[in-house]
């Protein structure tokens, strides 16, 4: 079922960054040891999403995106990434459906804080707070990896750039102001 995901992925990108790779199939190392839901329709995968839990930030996908940000670093921690719907599907609730699946499962594993970045624009954002996240602010660049062609967009002023969300449980102290304790 991974690899119908793995090729949804370039696909359901492509139609987003115009400067995607031209890959076939997107696979990182952390696709092994995280949890995935995945919707098939008629032995296809048409959405698809990942869920990473660690210890520390540091150990997440692309920790760099969140550098600089006052965030409670000791776990569990997680992140949402890799959420993709096949064009054919978008617009019917796979992405929420998806996303209530990965926050369920977070929260049943005690995560702290769960990240989340989108570069899909205000709607997705609005979506995200909706589930109890809160926009933090623009997140910093990738590294490596496809998703670097995002950081050319975001440079050149075409559309904003991957924003940063997180979602804190009861477990992760906070102030009045809102601002999240750091331990």
């Amino acid at each position: 079922m991974l690899d119908g995901v793995y090729r949804l992925r370039p696909k359901a990108w492509r139609s987003r960054a115009r400067d995607f790779p031209d890959i076939d199939v997107w696979r990182d190392a952390f696709d092994g040891c995280s949890d995935h839901r995945v919707v098939v329709q008629r032995s296809r995968v048409v959405a698809a999403g990942r869920l990473t839990i660690r210890d520390r930030i540091a150990e997440l996908p692309h920790p760099e995106l969140y550098a600089g940000f006052d965030l409670p670093d000791t776990g569990p921690v997680g992140s949402i990434n890799r959420l993709v719907v096949d064009a054919d599907y978008a617009g019917i609730g796979l992405s929420r459906m998806i996303d209530e699946a990965r926050i369920a499962h977070a929260d049943a594993q005690g995560v702290r804080v769960l990240l989340a970045t989108t570069f899909a624009g205000q709607r997705r954002v609005t979506a995200l707070e909706r589930l109890g996240f809160r926009e933090l602010g623009d997140a910093r660049a990738y590294n490596d990896g496809p998703l670097t062609c995002l950081n050319r967009v975001a440079s050149s002023g075409g559309g904003g750039g991957e924003r940063l969300l997180a979602r804190f449980s009861a477990a992760a102290p906070q102030h009045r102001d809102g601002a999240v304790e750091t331990r």
